[in-house]
């Protein structure tokens, strides 16, 4: 199987969707936590696409922050469900792929990601709304033996 890479904003989201896991905890609960971590991880964000070394007011680092702001903020915001955080979260998406994503005149495949995990992303459902394989997160790095071991109860 192949999957298309991921960019960074692809990966923090899936890094979210995976460990937060707001559609379980509810909109309450998973915007506040998904909130605070989206703003912890702003430094480091920054630092990873190198706009910390820009002054403030550099065209590159305010496009920056006008967009991490609106997503942060959006993050942060409980909806009335998990779908409408999805439908709101979708355009700003687009913009952070865009951003994130190669740029015009660059190298090939240049700022694309695949990470080890994305076929786990894949498979409990990144990149389709939930559920591209229709696969369900149970459990994390189990050792091949301990699956043979249950199969042969």
């Amino acid at each position: 199987m192949a999957f298309k890479s991921m960019t960074s904003a692809d990966m923090v989201a899936g890094f979210l969707r995976l460990h937060v896991g707001r559609k379980a905890l509810g909109e309450q609960h998973g915007a506040a936590i998904e909130g605070q971590l989206l703003k912890a991880m702003k430094p480091a964000l920054m630092q990873m696409a190198e706009l910390d070394q820009f002054e403030a007011n550099d065209p590159r680092a305010i496009a920056f922050e006008q967009m991490f702001g609106k997503i942060q903020q959006t993050v942060a915001t409980p909806h009335a469900n998990y779908n409408a955080f999805r439908k709101a979260l979708k355009p700003l998406m687009v913009t952070a792929r865009k951003a994130t994503g190669p740029q015009v005149g660059g190298r090939p495949g240049e700022r694309l990601f695949a990470p080890p995990h994305l076929y786990h992303l894949m498979a409990t459902g990144f990149g389709k709304g939930e559920g591209m394989l229709e696969m369900e997160y149970a459990f994390n790095q189990v050792h091949w033996s301990q699956t043979e071991q249950a199969s042969n109860r």
